[in-house]
């Protein structure tokens, strides 16, 4: 988490520095974040499709995760508007209109920048499939090398943004108030999607939505601590069920922060996002809600982030 918010934080430095050239300006416009956005889409579903096992179990824990995703967004864009209704009570209103438009012809752009999303990442699952990418990119890197490079692109853009300052003085510990109420939301979604499921405990359901998009930590986690009391066996299906939650939390937010944005206010999809606030979906939501959205989003990320662990621990 750290070396990757240094290179953003790198990025934002040296874009900084660099402000007044062109091709630093034009690096960090969103042109160039998008293809890198693609291309990790394609990565990641290059390596969902090439693994038989991961396939295999989606016809049944596949559901689950993705109602357990569904509840977890629902839950924190429901925690969003509340938030940003607070905050206009408090004198520190956020502009619901960031990210919104009512033109057609900016709504169509929208779309086609989600099927664009949505087409890369299909593309890479039915490369893996194919056998066309090796089975071993996962060890590779390559996803990480990406993100590391639209890291520090997202931070050049940044860095070079005249209004920088402007976005800086705008730090405010009320904006604590966003991971609280999202993580609470997310839980609450959670427990209730597990009334649904009669082979899920509570606590395991909890468990599932404490990841909060931090797929790899989360389903570690549940799978090492819940193999003493239920088995390797259940373990692990809980472990699986808990990954591809929060990879589905993932794309939702990625493929839905247009529409979240525009419909429910700019804090909606950075609730949306969980711990991905700060890294992965940063860029996206970014985009679509503007760099003013940059401290809300670094906060809800690091607070998200530390609350895994703890929470998936104590639910364990």
């Amino acid at each position: 988490m750290f070396y990757i918010l240094s290179i953003m934080f790198g990025g934002i430095l040296a874009g900084y520095l660099m402000r007044n050239a062109k091709p630093v300006v034009r690096l960090g416009k969103s042109g160039f974040i998008n293809l890198l956005v693609w291309a990790m889409l394609f990565i990641l579903g290059a390596e969902i499709g090439s693994d038989p096992d991961f396939l295999g179990k989606l016809s049944r824990l596949g559901f689950q995760a993705l109602v357990f995703a569904s509840a977890g967004v629902c839950g924190s864009v429901a925690a969003a508007v509340l938030v940003q209704k607070f905050l206009s009570g408090k004198g520190k209103c956020i502009d619901g209109t960031v990210g919104r438009t009512d033109s057609p012809d900016s709504f169509w752009r929208s779309m086609r920048g989600t099927l664009a999303v949505l087409a890369f990442f299909v593309a890479g699952c039915a490369a893996g499939q194919a056998g066309i990418i090796p089975a071993n990119m996962k060890e590779s890197n390559i996803a990480m090398y990406t993100l590391y490079i639209l890291m520090f692109s997202v931070g050049l853009g940044i860095g070079s943004n005249p209004e920088l300052k402007t976005i800086l003085r705008s730090l405010d510990i009320s904006l604590l108030a966003l991971p609280l109420a999202s993580i609470l939301g997310t839980l609450a979604f959670s427990a209730a999607a597990g009334l649904f499921m009669k082979d899920r405990e509570l606590t395991d359901c909890l468990a599932i939505g404490s990841g909060m998009g931090y797929y790899s930590l989360s389903s570690i986690l549940i799978s090492q601590y819940k193999e003493a009391t239920s088995g390797a066996l259940l373990a692990a299906e809980l472990g699986t069920v808990a990954l591809l939650s929060n990879i589905f939390r993932e794309m939702i937010t990625l493929i839905g922060t247009p529409f979240m944005a525009r419909k429910f206010g700019p804090l909606a999809p950075v609730a949306s996002a969980g711990a991905t606030a700060m890294d992965v979906c940063l860029p996206v939501i970014l985009k679509y809600t503007g760099n003013s959205m940059l401290p809300a989003a670094v906060i809800s990320g690091i607070v998200s982030d530390f609350s895994v662990p703890l929470l998936v621990t104590l639910f364990c």
